[in-house]
């Protein structure tokens, strides 16, 4: 998935540094409802998020400076934002700038490394025991198509487990997708609107998409 401006993609990507997505949007929550002068939230300006008080910004303060120094930096011409500049600043690394590439200016051939969300995704498919990160590099040059096919296939099987009742063990690197999420539907059965419906993962052995 894509976001509406780099400055938006750059914006999420330090935010979501180290933290959870859920965490993450708890935070853009926050940031939105300081920065908006409306009734109706959107998503802030550099100009609005620069000009706040440290105490609108719940994380470490090397994040916060970082933060704040890109929107300062980018104030009054948040379209004009490119990938040079947010990879130039302190605080930000290979990950937080494969984000912005993938999400802000749509290339089709990143990947983020040491993703959470893509380790957990990878880990539960079925198949010969391989690094993710080894394997990244066989889905050349459409990386960012695996890594949205990876996160959406994790999304669905977050979905099903609050479904089910599902409790997950304490500690996050014990996920697993439930079974549900690896059974194929019947092939008289229309899945479409159904729980149990969910995307086809990224293979062990995937085919690269027509672009």
């Amino acid at each position: 998935g894509g976001h509406w401006s780099a400055y938006e993609a750059a914006i999420r990507g330090i935010v979501g540094q180290q933290i959870s997505t859920q965490a993450a949007r708890g935070v853009l929550t926050r940031l939105a409802a300081a920065g908006s002068d409306t009734a109706c939230r959107v998503f802030p300006s550099a100009a609005a998020i620069a000009a706040l008080g440290d105490e609108h910004f719940p994380m470490p303060g090397r994040r916060r400076e970082t933060l704040r120094t890109l929107c300062q930096q980018c104030s009054g011409h948040d379209d004009e934002l490119n990938i040079e500049a947010v990879a130039d600043l302190k605080g930000v690394g290979p990950w937080t700038v494969a984000l912005l590439a993938m999400r802000g200016h749509g290339h089709p051939d990143c990947f983020p490394p040491r993703d959470s969300g893509l380790e957990k995704a990878w880990a539960s498919l079925p198949g010969p025991t391989v690094t993710l990160s080894d394997h990244a590099a066989n889905w050349r040059p459409w990386r960012s198509y695996a890594a949205n096919l990876l996160l959406m296939y994790l999304g669905v099987g977050l979905l099903l487990m609050q479904l089910h009742g599902y409790q997950h063990d304490s500690d996050p690197d014990s996920f697993r997708l439930p079974a549900a999420a690896h059974r194929p539907a019947h092939p008289d059965t229309d899945t479409r609107n159904t729980p149990d419906a969910s995307p086809t993962p990224p293979t062990r052995t995937p085919t690269p998409p027509t672009p």
